[in-house]
């Protein structure tokens, strides 16, 4: 790259630095404008990008905010300058102006004095513009042409309007299971009338579980013992005392926690496992977490908690054995459909990392029942004992057995070393240690795959660690497929491991740098039941146990409310007990789960449901998913979707109309489509035919041909999908102005007139 630098013909030469600094000290000012200018030259023509806001046209003033995130982004085009200049140090012959966005170019008036040009950027709505200039002689000036009379008809009504599907669920991103239709519109959120109180609630979310913490050792709350169980059970005390400052962790048995911060179903495309937040709780102090539990299982089952700290585990007031892992399991036997669970946490072990920033003071937990043996062994963090450190080399050493030849071998190593596989004395694989962000999050584990062929017999796995800190870990997951089983080899402790004289075995490092089933060679059970929909069926392990969560036993209907939209005709509502519906407070028949409206709304109108009396189905967990809602033309009026109850719409809306566009004159111009502000990309057509498209302002689209005619006008806007991610997952990267979309108007028909000459 230096030498075609070097060799490059533009390169000017000089002796000294002295010299340098004279060469390009005539390029500094050459153009300056009213913001800071990207500017090229070449000879005598020269480019220059001018936006239309500094330094941010997205949010300004720039706001404080950690991470450098800002979740009040705004794109507000009244923040855009109309006009702007670009002035140059010498005499400009030409200037055009040029949208990046239309590829429109348009003649710039230049103002001359002395060696100094001043060059008109009309942006006129849009967010930046491309000037380019030609240094010569002065252009004569001239009188401006006058403008021509121009007539404006209103056309901010009367508009119908239609939703245009877009998402693609080929590969069952969306919904399951792949290729499962997506075109309609799906209303996650609701107002729930809890008691005297109204709270915001979304469907599936109505896992309630009550966490305490973190608060000093000595103050904790007595663990419940067996008979303050039975009072809670039999509804004669509360689960907790609600003066002693326990909150509410919520979660939905298919999508998680309600609130997983940065880091999950964002970008990794998955529901976190440790779907219950509590107060991260620090050396001498402890963390909470107790609730009511319904299960079918009757008779032994197993009953896990994982959580990156230490442990004490009660059900039904008897305390039960945790190890010291990350995984904490226990054999138990149900006679009863209702339990009680409680769990406390200390000395968290939460380390920096990809998906856990610094400022962290949450610590994730979960729990689940599956039948005794089913939850599948999973690769913990091993590392050597406290006492021992390694000499440069620590080598981790394990055997697994196949009674078949392979049909496939996933060997997964993660580590914040350089790392060296070997299989039967053969290395196999090599991995470095990757420092992507290492000097912002310290030792943090990089993950890589290998394909191993693996033969029927007995095989030796080692894996040598480059390492020389105590602390260091290592991960491997082994997945060998047979034609008639699935074998695995999974880190943790009692791995043979070896560093310079030391001999000995390996213990767990329960601490955690973020979540670890993206890094599994087979998809294990998620310890919510519902997660199949995004994950699939687990290769390893059955299925968890379906169980519903409350904090409550009292039996109490529960009331959601919601706005249909305008043109909804029939409405899916996928609920998981009986319940009444009303519209506008009229009471709807229902036909199963399905309200069919004969004909379309001609309004938004809101939507009310009234479920039977229920103990542990709460706020949304009495929907299984969103409402789904059908909807057929109508008249719509300019506005954010967001408040006609399309909220959670990721597509298209089609908004049609009929137009007597006035008569005009040909040389005065042609009538001229203003939209106004739009929140979205936007596509035109008259009469069917595609007259343009934008993504930006100014939204202005020509209309030949049209002068004197009655025409129909479509006006498509198209959104993100933003606002159904929003709405149907617990992602943590959409932010308001993202969720914001629809023509919103004023919508002007500018057509010429032509100018009489003076008589």
């Amino acid at each position: 790259m230096i030498t075609e630098l070097v060799a490059h013909p533009c390169l000017e030469r000089v002796t000294d630095a002295e010299s340098a600094a004279k060469a390009v000290a005539g390029l500094t000012g050459y153009a300056t404008g009213d913001v800071p200018l990207l500017v090229r030259r070449s000879g005598a023509e020269a480019v220059a990008l001018v936006t239309g806001a500094f330094p941010n046209a997205s949010a300004y003033p720039l706001r404080d905010a950690p991470q450098g995130m800002w979740a009040d982004h705004d794109f507000d085009p009244g923040r855009y300058a109309p006009v702007s200049t670009v002035r140059v140090n010498a005499v400009v012959a030409e200037a055009e102006v040029w949208n990046p966005a239309t590829g429109t170019r348009q003649a710039a008036a230049i103002t001359v004095k002395g060696q100094q040009s001043t060059i008109k950027v009309l942006l006129d709505g849009a967010p930046a513009a491309i000037v380019v200039w030609r240094e010569g002689e002065a252009p004569l000036t001239a009188p401006e042409a006058p403008s021509p009379a121009t007539v404006e008809t209103d056309l901010s009504s009367g508009w119908y309007g239609r939703l245009v599907p877009t998402m693609d669920n080929t590969w069952g991103d969306l919904a399951p299971p792949a290729a499962t239709p997506v075109d309609q519109l799906q209303i996650w959120s609701f107002t729930w009338q809890n008691g005297d109180a109204e709270q915001a609630a979304r469907a599936t979310y109505g896992n309630r579980v009550r966490v305490l913490g973190p608060v000093p050792t000595e103050r904790a709350p007595a663990a419940l013992d067996r008979d303050a169980v039975g009072r809670i059970l039999a509804g004669e005390w509360p689960l907790v005392d609600d003066d002693a400052g326990w909150g509410v962790s919520l979660y939905s048995s298919s999508r998680g926690a309600a609130d997983p911060g940065p880091g999950t179903l964002g970008h990794k495309g998955l529901v976190n496992e440790e779907f219950i937040r509590v107060g991260r709780p620090e050396t001498g102090t402890i963390s909470r977490v107790r609730a009511v539990v319904e299960t079918d299982r009757l008779g032994a089952a197993e009953l896990i908690v994982g959580a990156a700290a230490g442990k004490r585990l009660w059900w039904n007031g008897v305390e039960l054995p945790t190890g010291n892992g990350y995984l904490a399991s226990a054999r138990i036997d149900i006679d009863q459909r209702l339990n009680v669970i409680e769990y406390e946490l200390s000395d968290a072990e939460i380390h920096v990392g990809l998906g856990t920033p610094a400022e962290t003071d949450a610590l994730g937990s979960f729990f689940c029942l599956t039948r005794p043996g089913e939850f599948s062994p999973r690769p913990q963090f091993m590392r050597l004992p406290p006492a021992v450190r390694p000499d440069g080399q620590v080598t981790y050493r394990a055997r697994v057995h196949l009674r078949q030849d392979a049909t496939e071998g996933v060997l997964i190593v993660g580590a914040a070393t350089g790392v060296t596989a070997f299989l039967d004395g053969a290395v196999v694989a090599r991995q470095e240690r990757v420092e992507y962000y290492g000097s912002a999050w310290a030792a943090t584990p990089d993950y890589f795959r290998h394909d191993l062929s693996l033969e029927a017999g007995e095989h030796l796995l080692e894996i040598v660690a480059d390492s020389t800190q105590a602390g260091d870990v290592v991960y491997v997951d082994l997945v060998a497929r047979t034609n008639s089983s699935v074998v695995t080899l999974v880190s943790g402790s009692g791995w043979e491991a070896e560093t310079g004289g030391w001999r000995g075995r390996s213990i767990e490092h329960r601490g955690r740098w973020a979540e670890l089933q993206p890094c599994h060679a087979a998809v294990r059970p998620h310890p919510l039941h519902g997660t199949p929909w995004l994950h699939g069926a687990p290769a390893l392990g059955t299925t968890v146990d379906a169980i519903h969560v409350t904090d409550d036993i009292t039996p109490a209907p529960q009331q959601l409310r919601t706005i249909l939209p305008a043109g909804a005709i029939s409405v899916h509502l996928p609920l998981r007990l009986g319940a009444r519906v009303l519209l506008d407070c009229v009471e709807q028949r229902l036909d199963g789960t399905t309200l069919d409206l004969g004909r379309p709304l001609q309004a938004p109108t809101a939507l009310e449901i009234v479920t039977e009396p229920t103990v542990v189905l709460r706020g949304g967990g009495v929907l299984s998913g969103p409402v789904t809602v059908r909807t057929e033309k109508v008249p719509v009026p300019l506005g954010n979707w967001h408040a006609m109850g399309l909220a959670g719409w990721s597509g298209g809306m089609r908004y049609s109309r009929t137009v007597s566009v006035p008569s005009g004159s040909d040389s005065a111009g042609v009538p001229v489509l203003d939209l106004g502000r739009v929140r979205g990309t936007v596509e035109v057509a008259v009469d069917g035919e595609k007259a343009g498209e934008a993504f930006c302002g100014p939204y202005r689209f020509a209309l030949p041909g049209t002068a004197g005619r009655t025409v129909r006008i479509d006006i498509t806007v198209y959104n993100t999908l933003a606002p159904f991610l929003h709405e149907s997952t617990p992602t943590a990267w959409t932010f308001p102005s993202q969720l914001a979309s629809g023509l919103l108007g004023p919508v002007t028909l500018l057509t010429p007139q032509a100018v009489l000459a003076d008589s």
